[in-house]
């Protein structure tokens, strides 16, 4: 469960039906390159816009594809406990290695709420569970505090740490340090060396679609002490992640561009997300260039 996992985004045929070949074919690229984990139907993977039927489905192809080749997370988040209860339960029978919570987004749910409902998802299952704190989308910032208690469920591995705030990724790892059996995960990309740097010991991120096995050296370099090379990397995963924010788009419509740039298999968007504009293309090309991404073809060959 460490290393370096990348949120698989869900591509889309032109009718709005899942494109089951390119997420085969973005599964076995990332699997070429040396990537540690993924995660299906998470934030990226646009869970909103899938049916329970085909996020279960995803699982599978994902469990299929991969056959034991790198580690598969089902991001299996609903607002409601017993459907997160169901998908949880449907991600375990398709073998999957461990599963991923958020807390239910909308509702605003109290730390008393939210640690009944991870008790029970967590009790449904023999899988490690891995806790995602992503208060942009949920709504709720869940505390160090709470997160560092969260840890203490008996098959919970990592709590995969999103804040906005580096003080409260590092309050985590100070928290949870003397853990042997636990580990704090950095979910945002933009400080994902200095993040290891400091004790985490997994990180996610989309750039390993778009510069591939240069994220897995950043990982390296974090383990070794190679502060220079680390840094070099991460000033490339921070131009993209720039681009990401400055475009009007959605993050993981922004993501489907730029691995259709590279030659990849991004696909089309599901409605309502729309394709993205000529200003947002330009900003991604421009960011794409600035960062060095190659075209596939080239960058398998280095």
């Amino acid at each position: 469960m460490k290393g370096y996992f990348v949120p698989i985004f869900t591509p889309f045929n032109r009718d709005g039906s899942i494109d089951e070949a390119a997420m085969r074919q973005n599964i076995s690229y990332l699997i070429g390159e040396g990537i540690d984990g993924i995660t299906m139907t998470g934030s990226f993977g646009e869970f909103p816009l899938l049916s329970s039927a085909e996020r279960i489905r995803l699982y599978e192809l994902a469990v299929d594809e991969v056959q034991g080749r790198t580690t598969v997370f089902a991001g299996t988040a609903h607002a409601q406990t017993e459907e997160t209860i169901q998908l949880s339960q449907a991600a375990e029978r398709a073998g999957v290695d461990g599963v991923m919570l958020i807390a239910p987004y909308y509702l605003l749910p109290s730390e008393r709420d939210l640690r009944e409902h991870f008790c029970a998802v967590a009790k449904s299952v023999k899988l490690p569970v891995k806790i995602y704190n992503n208060p942009q989308r949920t709504g709720v910032n869940m505390q160090p505090k709470f997160l560092a208690e969260l840890s203490d469920l008996d098959n919970v591995v990592t709590i995969k740490q999103s804040s906005k705030s580096f003080f409260e990724v590092i309050e985590l790892i100070r928290l949870t340090q003397d853990r042997s059996d636990f580990h704090v995960t950095n979910g945002q990309e933009m400080w994902a060396f200095p993040a290891l740097l400091m004790g985490a010991q997994a990180c996610y991120g989309i750039s390993p679609l778009l510069l591939g096995r240069e994220c897995i050296k950043m990982y390296a370099c974090a383990t070794r002490g190679d502060v220079q090379q680390g840094r070099a990397i991460q000033l490339r995963i921070s131009i993209i992640r720039n681009a990401l924010a400055r475009c009007s788009a959605t993050p993981a419509a922004c993501v489907r561009e730029l691995v259709n740039m590279r030659g990849l298999a991004g696909g089309y968007p599901r409605a309502p997300i729309a394709e993205l504009s000529e200003d947002d293309k330009t900003i991604l090309r421009e960011a794409g260039a600035q960062a060095k991404i190659q075209p596939v073809s080239q960058s398998a060959a280095v």
